[in-house]
């Protein structure tokens, strides 16, 4: 996952502490009372790839739910608007259902499959088609009576 913001087209994105936080979002009016305003920010998910990749080691003496509710910096630059500055607070919600992020012993940020999940969908999925099989069988059945009848 950290290969990920190497590429060429990914903006580079930087997890900010509370005190960088404070000082570039007060000039946007983005901090009241000395605590910034997640609640006016765009919010990006847990599990962005872009996002895992510059958690990616976690800092020594950070919380395990770090970066929930952390702001994210995220600089994009182009040839024609040069660069530009977009801040995102960290979603505890996931954009992927397949996966789950947590954090190991060593408080890497990690996916999980949740085998369990896509094991009871597949099932729900197929009972959904037995059915869907079994009403155009019972179709076809009908429809071949009705021919015999008339």
């Amino acid at each position: 996952m950290a290969g990920v913001l190497e590429h060429s087209i990914v903006p580079l994105h930087e997890v900010m502490s509370n005190d960088e936080a404070l000082v570039e979002l007060e000039p946007l009016g983005l901090v009241k009372d000395g605590f910034v305003e997640t609640s006016s920010l765009p919010m990006i998910a847990i599990d962005d790839p872009a996002l895992l990749g510059a958690c990616v080691p976690r800092p020594d003496g950070v919380s395990a739910s770090w970066p929930i509710d952390s702001v994210v910096r995220i600089t994009r630059r182009s040839a024609f608007a040069g660069i530009s500055t977009f801040y995102r607070v960290v979603s505890s919600h996931p954009v992927y259902p397949t996966k789950r992020v947590s954090a190991n012993a060593t408080y890497e940020i990690i996916l999980e499959e949740l085998e369990e999940e896509i094991e009871e969908t597949q099932a729900l999925e197929e009972k959904e088609q037995q059915t869907v099989d079994e009403l155009m069988l019972e179709t076809i059945e009908f429809l071949k009576q009705e021919e015999d009848e008339q």
